[in-house]
């Protein structure tokens, strides 16, 4: 639901409610990585901006979830 709201949508009233549902999970939405390759799966494409980012979900230090990050290529 985060990746279909998108990043600039998470202080929406239905982005704020999934991240207090994440918060109760103890769970973390993480959407830029700190060069850790586990965290996303990076597709290239020649569009970028047409694609939709996913946030990884982490748990207590450890990835539940990949992300999906989108770069030209």
């Amino acid at each position: 639901m985060l990746g279909q709201l998108g990043r600039e949508q998470e202080d929406s009233e239905t982005g704020k409610s999934l991240h207090e549902l994440l918060n109760v999970m103890n769970v973390t939405a993480v959407w830029d990585d700190d060069g850790d390759n586990k965290m996303f799966t990076v597709l290239k494409t020649e569009q970028p901006e047409r694609c939709g980012n996913k946030p990884c979900m982490v748990y207590e230090g450890e990835v539940l979830l990949q992300g999906l990050r989108f770069e030209a290529s």
